[in-house]
């Protein structure tokens, strides 16, 4: 995980029961491993 903070907006995300989601990242390879932490779970990377 990098220096940006996802606190707030997983939290948000939580309370709307959203639980899998698709990221859409500019950044090839990278996972985001931290977001598991909040309940959040990752299905699919989109690259752009």
């Amino acid at each position: 995980m990098d220096d940006r903070d996802f606190g707030i907006g997983a939290q948000i995300l939580h309370d709307l029961d959203i639980t899998n989601l698709k990221l859409i990242t500019n950044t090839k390879g990278k996972k985001r491993v931290g977001m598991i932490g909040y309940g959040l779970e990752i299905s699919e990377y989109i690259n752009f």
